[in-house]
């Protein structure tokens, strides 16, 4: 769109052209700006839809004026529903959430032709549509606080593959939101990626020993194509790996957590596994290692007790 509009100082009649490009695409620009172009698109284009809408906004470092851009993030949203675009994604800065107050909520608005939405406006509280069925979206990405990702999917009745990364959820809305994507996956969903964080540094939530294993084996049911876990715990403690026999990707950022146990079953489909950070580790690695048949990468910190280290596997590289 910038190239296009450029050329509009060539000639007059060459002004406007960009506006009727069948994809826009804003990388890096201010809220403001953005907006302003889009309400030209939409004055000039009336009645007409984009087959593409890609806006990544420009980040704002000072606490008042991000409080100001989610502000007008929101108004930016509704604006871009009356484009129609097929394929929308929309990205709200981190930077956004460094400020004082309430936190700011985003309806997810209604994109009546958009076969796929990527919405990640980090710890944002994300709402679902409000009583509207959006009838043609096969593909969906959503980032930030998510609240009822169960209703979420129930106006999706065509939504065939999710991507969803939790950020600052409680442990009980987190569990609640994994057993709806359970449902969703009996019913035929594929949950490409799961993502889960936990963060205390930017008003997230913890979880102990007991909440963090109970919403593993919920993720284990889940089972989606790739899973991560990240968490700033302060607290250690010990917990199960159950078995994610769908999964192809683990990877998992985690503080101050040991993995005493493996469950008997085998990870059929599991060829990468990272363990990272602080105390992050598996007692028995030998033991999961061969329950991964098909395992060609593995990053992981070994058990500081441990003297010797054994590993035996025909599939890593």
């Amino acid at each position: 769109a910038r190239a296009a509009a450029c050329t509009g100082v060539l000639a007059r009649r060459w002004r406007n052209l960009w506006i009727h490009l069948p994809g826009l695409i804003f990388h890096d620009v201010p809220v403001g700006k953005v907006q302003a172009a889009l309400t030209r698109v939409a004055r000039r284009r009336a009645g007409m839809s984009v087959s593409a809408l890609d806006i990544r906004l420009a980040r704002s470092v000072p606490p008042e004026a991000a409080r100001h851009d989610e502000a007008l993030a929101k108004k930016l949203l509704r604006k871009a529903v009356r484009l129609s675009p097929e394929e929308l994604i929309f990205v709200l800065p981190r930077s956004s959430i460094s400020k004082p107050g309430r936190r700011v909520e985003i309806t997810m608005p209604c994109f009546l032709r958009a076969t796929s939405i990527e919405l990640d406006t980090y710890f944002i509280q994300i709402q679902p549509p409000a009583n509207q069925i959006l009838h043609a979206l096969e593909r969906l990405s959503l980032s930030g606080n998510i609240v009822d990702i169960g209703a979420c999917l129930n106006q999706c009745p065509r939504l065939r593959v999710l991507r969803v990364t939790f950020r600052g959820v409680s442990p009980v809305l987190l569990e609640e939101s994994l057993t709806a994507l359970e449902a969703a996956v009996a019913l035929g969903l594929t949950v490409s990626l799961l993502r889960i964080e936990f963060d205390l540094y930017n008003g997230g939530h913890t979880a102990d020993g007991a909440q963090f294993a109970s919403l593993l084996h919920v993720a284990a049911r889940v089972s989606p194509q790739e899973l991560v876990l990240v968490n700033s715990f302060n607290e250690y403690f010990t917990a199960e790996l159950p078995c994610f026999p769908r999964t192809k990707s683990i990877e998992m950022w985690l503080c101050s957590v040991c993995f005493t146990q493996v469950t008997e079953d085998k990870f059929l489909a599991l060829e990468r596994l990272s363990l990272q950070r602080y105390r992050c580790t598996i007692l028995d690695l030998d033991n999961m290692v061969a329950r991964c048949p098909r395992l060609r990468v593995l990053k992981v910190n070994a058990d500081r007790s441990a003297q010797v280290v054994t590993i035996r596997s025909t599939s890593l590289q």
